[in-house]
């Protein structure tokens, strides 16, 4: 049975170095991947410079943690918390490590390489009978987690990014 020394947290950032405190306390320990310009301004994080570009900073985050064996949970700076949609009216708050756990918990226990959620709370999205699991829907980049694979971010795309990353998933293992 895997466990959570399994994974290794990644922050994405840029221009937002007073995220750290408040992502520390709704995360944990995290390493920063960050501007090479900017590591000055990010202060009490351990860091890991990367060339400017979103892209850049994600495939950095992704080599790291293959590297290392371990599988990669890679979060946007700006996660605030989690919740939950129990129906088309009503949403639960839920604490982020929780999220992470079930999140964590459905990947490890399944064929696939790629896992996330969202932090948007559209009800458009909410399908009670799909049991919370999509096998068909792209990805944020919001909140993923990537077991060691093939498929790397698209430097070249300034938009849509993510989608193309869970596409290549798709392609690559179904």
């Amino acid at each position: 049975m895997k466990s959570k020394d399994d994974y290794i947290t990644c922050i994405i950032s840029s221009g937002r170095p007073f995220r750290v405190e408040p992502m520390k306390d709704i995360i944990g320990k995290a390493i920063w991947f960050v501007p090479k310009d900017e590591v000055k301004d990010y202060k009490n994080c351990e860091i890991i410079p990367v060339d400017n570009g979103l892209s850049e900073a994600r495939n950095a985050a992704l080599e790291y943690c293959f590297k290392k064996g371990k599988i990669c949970l890679m979060l946007d700076d700006d996660v605030k918390g989690a919740v939950r949609l129990i129906n088309k009216d009503k949403i639960e708050k839920i604490p982020c490590g929780e999220a992470l756990n079930e999140l964590y918990t459905q990947l490890i226990n399944s064929p696939m390489n790629l896992g996330g959620f969202t932090m948007l709370t559209n009800m458009y999205w909410f399908k009670p009978t799909n049991n919370r699991i999509s096998l068909k829907t792209p990805l944020s980049a919001q909140v993923m987690m990537i077991k060691p694979s093939k498929p790397r971010f698209d430097t070249g795309l300034e938009v849509s990014e993510d989608t193309d990353f869970t596409l290549q998933h798709i392609v690559e293992y179904g």
